[in-house]
């Protein structure tokens, strides 16, 4: 695959094939980034470092995603903002404050 759709069809792809292969297997285990490279025949972006690790049957691991940007807003707080607030802007209207017999101008 020289190509990779989307990051789910890469890691599907990985896991198959070191479901498969003991010595693909091993090389994850040993360097993720140089196997998924070699396997997928593509460069990892500068910066990312993939960590493949192995379940047993005494150690389970559980992989939280990526802690929010706290600047950011959540979409519930991004819904209260979005629907606006507020007097109708007379410029939204194309009204003009001598012209307030048209719906929504305020003079």
């Amino acid at each position: 695959m020289s190509e990779i759709d989307n990051a789910k069809e890469a890691r599907e792809k990985i896991i198959k094939k070191s479901l498969t292969d003991a010595g693909f297997r091993k090389a994850l285990l040993a360097d993720a980034g140089a196997a998924i490279e070699k396997e997928l025949g593509v460069k990892l972006p500068s910066g990312i470092k993939v960590n493949v690790l192995e379940d047993t049957t005494k150690v389970v691991h559980l992989v939280l995603p990526a802690a929010t940007n706290k600047s950011e807003l959540s979409e519930a707080e991004l819904g209260k903002v979005s629907g606006g607030f507020g007097l109708p802007s007379t410029k939204q209207h194309g009204c003009v404050s001598s012209n307030t017999n048209t719906p929504g101008c305020v003079g």
